[in-house]
This record gives structure tokens, sequence and C-alpha cells, in this order.
């Protein structure tokens, strides 16, 4: 019925869920439990037909009070003493059930995020957030569905099949064989829907991961789209996205109902098939038959045919929700089993402190097939600043990225204290780093636990220091909840010149050895940039910095400048030194402050 994929799915959901092996034995025994109960009560029906009989057959009062009126009630009283047992173990089976499938849906969303914090940039840059979101919300609800049925809706199903067949067999089992030619009236057509139920599933999952990334986009870029009166086109968007969404989905849908009514006709053609093969058989005795005798027996093979059915049902439901659930975890495992690309080498070593400085020797570095630096080298001693400078597009972002190992070197290589970054432990190695960008993010929590983000060990006393040198302690006492007050979604709550001295303050609270500075004032309004450039002035002092900058002010204060073009070096020095050389240094200067490129230069 299942094809080697789907077999293949199957076990990789089964060693994930391994480690919780003691709780999925105990769900399995209790579905067992719960199933003997109910054969229980099936075998009770075979004495209580003959002693039934008896007593409707009896002569008056005295057979009414006979054996057969006491072999009734000790039958009542069986039954009565197993009610509690038969709620005691439906009890455990679907509280067990529903533990274990709990259990492995908390484990897979933390698998989940394990798995993708240590992912480099690149694998985030190559991946819609949207689909990434989808997977982490809408797949692992639907792996919920297949836990729920591999640990409880299949269990349950095979074991009311085998305690059916079991009973029919042991009644009679040359009537079971002539009833059996119904199995292949299932398993043919439920295989082929299958099939098509898990191909619509993934389909279906596709379409949602777009739906939820059209949503992301939305509500991120809400004021672009009102901005432009976008709101009715992006409606239409949405709502195109999610009508093929729907179109997958009914699909699926008419494949599971096809299952659904295809076992309920074999099933209830296979009881009615039960019936009749029953009534051949009386008939096939003869006038001479006890049908008394033969009628308790009968009764038993059909309530076991009927107990066989009801599994097959089980079985198959549970089987299709697997096969409509199985690409979520599909798509899931794949995120978990995804090894980053960037890991520490065998042989890494921890970086204490830096105490010489960094080093570029010929590097050279491509997204995908277009190269971003060519055969960049330079040094950066130790408490030293560089600026970096160029037009947009010639690689400032990128060459600064690869100091923290956010990607590897094409070739050359990186060096701090002589020691490739590739053969530092990448936890040692941003230790040493702090990183203050135009685009600050801060997270919808606490001033103070924004600050406190580098180091969270930090206490309050040394959060407010680190906020008193990013010109931003006295903004932060005149809100009415101090630092507990929340920054909101991105920051959003505040202006942007206040994000950018908190994420100043988180800069300077952890303490970094080297300090990287990407377009940190961009942006600011006069008043925001003087606060700014004080607080970066007071994070720089004695750290080893490399800044990206468009500010003339901080370039001139550099102790070198670093001049990038089409991702190649074509320039280091002072600012004197490179307005006297002329060339690409000299033409952005006279760009950057209104004035236009001198002839020849």
């Amino acid at each position: 019925m299942a094809e080697r994929g789907q077999w293949q799915g199957i076990a990789r959901i089964l060693r994930f869920a391994k480690r919780h092996w003691l709780l999925i034995a105990m769900t399995l025994g209790a579905t067992a439990a719960a199933t003997a109960g109910d054969a229980a009560y099936l075998a009770l029906m075979l004495p209580f037909v003959n002693a039934a009989r008896k007593v409707w057959h009896g002569e008056g009062p005295v057979a009414q009070s006979g054996l057969a009126v006491g072999q009734l009630k000790t039958i009542g009283l069986y039954a009565l003493a197993l009610a509690p047992v038969m709620g005691a173990a439906f009890f455990l089976r679907d509280y067990l059930q529903g533990r274990v499938t709990w259990r492995l849906v908390v484990d897979l969303r933390n698998a989940i995020c394990r798995a993708l914090m240590p992912q480099s940039l690149s694998y985030f840059e190559d991946r819609r957030s949207g689909d990434l979101m989808s997977r982490i919300t809408n797949d692992v609800g639907r792996a919920q569905g297949v836990f729920s049925q591999l640990f409880g809706g299949i269990p349950e199903g095979l074991s009311y099949l085998v305690m059916g067949v079991t009973v029919a067999a042991l009644t009679n089992w040359k009537l079971l064989i002539v009833s059996a030619v119904a199995v292949p009236l299932v398993v043919l057509p439920i295989g082929y829907l299958s099939r098509r139920i898990r191909r619509f599933g993934r389909q279906g999952l596709e379409k949602l991961a777009d739906l939820t990334d059209l949503m992301s986009q939305m509500f991120s870029g809400i004021r672009v789209i009102k901005a432009f009166k976008m709101e009715d086109a992006e409606t239409q968007e949405f709502e195109n996205v999610n009508r093929r969404y729907m179109g997958k989905m009914m699909k699926m849908v008419a494949a599971q109902g096809l299952s659904v009514g295809t076992i309920e006709f074999v099933g209830r053609g296979f009881l009615a098939l039960g019936i009749i093969v029953g009534a051949w058989y009386l008939a096939r005795k003869g006038p001479t038959v006890d049908l008394a005798a033969e009628l308790g027996p009968l009764a038993v093979f059909i309530g076991g045919n009927y107990f066989a059915f009801v599994g097959v049902r089980k079985f198959i439901k549970g089987y299709s929700q697997l096969q409509e659930s199985i690409p979520a975890t599909d798509r899931i495992l794949e995120l978990i089993e995804q090894e980053p690309s960037l890991r520490d080498a065998p042989d890494a070593v921890a970086l204490p402190r830096v105490e010489r400085g960094i080093a570029f020797d010929r590097v050279s570095f491509g997204y995908d097939d277009e190269t971003v630096l060519r055969d960049v080298s330079f040094q950066l001693r130790k408490g030293a600043t560089v600026a970096v400078v160029g037009r947009s597009g010639a690689g400032k972002s990128t060459l600064v990225a690869l100091i923290a190992r956010f990607y590897d070197v094409g070739s050359g290589s990186v060096t701090i204290d002589g020691v490739d970054v590739r053969r530092i432990t990448r936890e040692s190695l941003l230790d040493r780093l702090a990183i203050v960008t135009q685009q600050t993010f801060l997270f919808n929590r606490s001033i103070a636990d924004n600050i406190r983000y580098g180091r969270r060990d930090a206490t309050q006393a040394e959060v407010e220091q680190a906020a008193r040198a990013a010109n931003i302690h006295d903004f932060i006492v005149s809100q009415p909840e101090g630092y507990d007050a929340l920054c909101g979604e991105y920051g959003a709550k505040l202006s942007g010149g206040q994000r950018q001295r908190i994420a100043i303050a988180r800069a300077i609270l952890k303490n970094a050895d080297i300090l990287i500075l990407d377009e940190a004032m961009a942006g600011l309004d006069a008043e925001s940039e003087s606060l700014v450039r004080e607080a970066l002035a007071n994070l720089m002092r004695a750290r080893t910095t490399l800044v990206i900058t468009h500010d003339l002010l901080t370039i001139q204060n550099a102790d070198r400048i670093l001049v990038l073009r089409d991702g190649r070096l074509v320039g280091q020095g002072t600012h004197a030194e490179l307005i006297a050389q002329g060339g690409e240094y000299r033409t952005l200067y006279a760009f950057e402050f209104g004035g236009s490129p001198p002839d020849g230069k």
C-alpha cells in the first residue's frame, strides 16, 4: 500500500520519536488493553446467547429460576466488573496518545529552532522567510496528525482488526477464509488513493507556504502598500493564492472522501457477506441443524467480522490522514537534517582576546556566480580605526561580514592575530565582536532586555552605565516604565536615533575587542546624529574598529581609509594622502559633498 518514499518518511518519523520509546510502548500497551476489553465483551456473547436460549425455551418458572438464569447473572456480573477496567483502559489510551503526540510536537519545534539557529546567513538569504514560518507553524500543526495516527489511530485499528480476525477464526476459520475475498477490494483502491492524498497534501503545503510568505510581506510592507494605495491589488493577489491553495486541498479532500467511501462500501458489503455465508453454512447442514446450538457461534463470528471491519475502517482512516500529513513531516525533517554550511574546524581554537589585529590576505569572495571581492589585502592593527568607503555594491558590507565569518572566503584568508578565522571557534570569535548597523533590530521586549542582549548576565547598574555612555539614559528614565518599557515590534515605538543609541548601548555593554560599524549614522536627523556621534566616540575608544560610512568627519578621523571599487581595493591611506593621490577616493569625496569630480581624476 505504501511506496518506498512513504516507508522512508515513516522510518524518519520513527527515528525521531525513538527517544520516547517507553512512553510509546505504554501508549501501545494501553491501546491493546482497551481493545482486549472489547474482545472480552465480545467473548461473553457466546455464553450469553447459550444461556438466554435455555431461559427462552425453558418450561415455566422452574426453568427461569434454574441454572440458565444463574449463568445470565454471572455473565452480567462479569460485564459489570469489566466496566471500570474498560473505563481506565480507555482513559489511559487517550491520555497517553495525547501525551506522546504533544511531546513529539514540542520536540519537533525545539529541533527546528536548534537546527535553524546555527545556519549561515546565506541559508536564510536563499530562502523565503514565509516558507520557513509556514514549516514551523502550519507544517508542525499537520505533523501532529502524523503522531496521533502513527501512535494512536493506526495501532488502534490494527488491534481491532487482529482481535476481530482472531475471534472469527476461533469461531469458524472456514467462514473467515471465504470472507477474506473482500481484502483485495480494500487494499488496491486505498493504495492508489493514498498516493494521491500524499501528493496533493505536499502541493497544498507548498501553496500554504506561498500564502504565509505573502502575508508576511504584506504586514512588513504595510507602509509601502498604503503609500501607493495598493490595498486592493494586494488583497486580490492574496485571494488568488488562497484560491490555488483551496484547489489543491479540494483534490486531497476528494481523494480522502473516495477512501472513506470505499472502505464503507466494502466494509458493509463484508458484513453482509458474513451473514450470507453464515446462512449458507447453516443451510448446508440441512434440516438436521440445531439452530439454537449454532446461533451463538454464528453471532460471535459476525461480531468478530464487525470488529475486523471497525479495525479496517480505523486503520484506513488513520492511514489516509497519515498520507496527508507525512509531507509536512518530510518538509520539517528537511530543515532539521540540514547540516550548517559553516562549522568549527576539528582543530579550531578559542580566541580569548585580540592582541595584534586583523589581516586580509588576497581575499576573494562571491555569491553564487557573482564575484563581490577580488584579491583584497590589508591589515588593521589592534586599537586602530579603519574606514571603508566605496560606491554602492563595491563590497563594503561583504568585507566586514567575512571578519565575523558570516560567510567563508572563496580564496585567500582572513586572520586575527595570525589565526585564520576558519580555525577559530565561532562562539569565541563572535564574543570578540560587536556590530552596529544602519538597520537596527530591536526585539519586542523591554529596553533593558535589548541592551542586555549581548551580555545576559549584566547587572542593572551595568545596563544603565552603558545607556549613559550611549546618550540614551535620560530618554529611558523619562518613560513611565523606564527600562522596563517595551520597544515594540522592530523597535516601532522608538525613533531611528533612539533605536540606534540603544544598539550602541548594547555594543558598549558587550565590551568586545573588535567593533564593526556599518552605516551606523545613516538617515539620522541633525540632533540624533550629534547624540549618536558622541555615543559612537565612547564606543570606539580603545577598540579595533572597522567603519563603513559616508560621514566625512568619521572618515577624516580614521587612522586609515580603504577605498573599494567593484570589489577591488583601489586605494588605502589617510584622508590627506588619498586626496593628494586623486583617483576614486577624490571622486567619492567630491560627490559626497555636492561637488563635481575633478577633470581627469
